[in-house]
């Protein structure tokens, strides 16, 4: 109710009571009486006299509580799934390109040397992120990890984990998934079958010896990569002794091979590191 003159406090004479009324200028009262914002509004009286009402000065009217509500906007709700369990065989393995076989937490992974392999967890069986974690420690956050020319015996054979945390994370926050790496010597003939058979210096840079307690005037030296397959035209024969024979292996890359060499009906397969 504004502020305003006119306004009356009156004791009638017929009355012991106070009245207060407003008694505008004009022909009388107008109803409604209107609050700021249409809060509260007076429209009437109890009196049977229509230029009386009951008022008080400076009302301050608020809104406490109650039910105020907005316009209301359509949302999309939508409603996930529990996160997947993983570890029954959504991971998988490829080698050379080949297709993929999955394997499950705990299996171990089994892959011949010099083969390439590929780790894969596919971004369509869940929803988040991955860590991959190798043997050496070594750590990959891709859906696939890659490794080329795989050694026995190297850093990378061993215990591997996969954890995997889930957004939204509905039933479970991450799961870890154990495998084990095991990497087979294709060729690695480690029972010599020739008497007496030594190779040195090994790693190698410039020459390598093999030697032997039997003659090697009609033995055949091969030389071969990681998969098996012979590499000619990438070491010579420097000198040969009944016993020995010397290779010039400067112009080999740098890189893991096999030596094998052959005599009459025994043959033994080496390791050869070159530097």
């Amino acid at each position: 109710i504004p502020k305003g003159d006119n306004y009356v406090i009156s004791i009638p004479a017929a009355s012991p009571l106070v009245e207060m009324r407003r008694t505008p200028s004009g022909n009388g009262v107008s109803y409604p009486y209107n609050s700021p914002n249409n809060v509260v509004s007076i429209t009437s009286n109890t009196f049977n006299a229509p230029d009386f009402y009951y008022f008080f000065y400076d009302w301050n009217i608020t809104s406490k509580g109650g039910k105020c509500e907005s316009v209301r906007t359509p949302v999309q709700v939508t409603v996930n799934a529990d996160n997947p369990d993983l570890s029954d065989g959504d991971t998988t393995y490829a080698i050379d390109g080949g297709s993929a076989t999955s394997f499950i937490d705990g299996e171990t992974v089994s892959v011949n040397e010099g083969s390439n392999l590929e780790l894969s967890l596919p971004a369509t069986a869940f929803s988040g992120t991955l860590l991959w974690t190798s043997a050496s420690g070594a750590t990959f956050t891709t859906n696939s990890v890659t490794l080329n020319n795989v050694l026995d015996g190297s850093a990378d054979e061993g215990a591997w984990t996969v954890e995997v945390t889930f957004d939204p994370n509905c039933g479970t926050a991450t799961q870890t998934i154990n495998f084990n790496l095991q990497i087979n010597g294709t060729l690695g003939i480690e029972d010599s079958q020739i008497e007496g058979f030594a190779m040195y210096p090994n790693p190698a840079s410039e020459s390598l010896t093999l030697q032997a307690a039997i003659p090697l005037e009609n033995s055949r030296v091969r030389l071969m990569d990681l998969s098996g397959r012979e590499l000619s035209n990438t070491f010579s024969i420097s000198a040969q002794r009944p016993n020995a024979i010397e290779l010039n292996i400067a112009s080999l890359s740098s890189g893991v091979y096999f030596i094998s060499l052959e005599v009459d009906n025994a043959r033994v397969v080496r390791k050869l590191v070159k530097k």
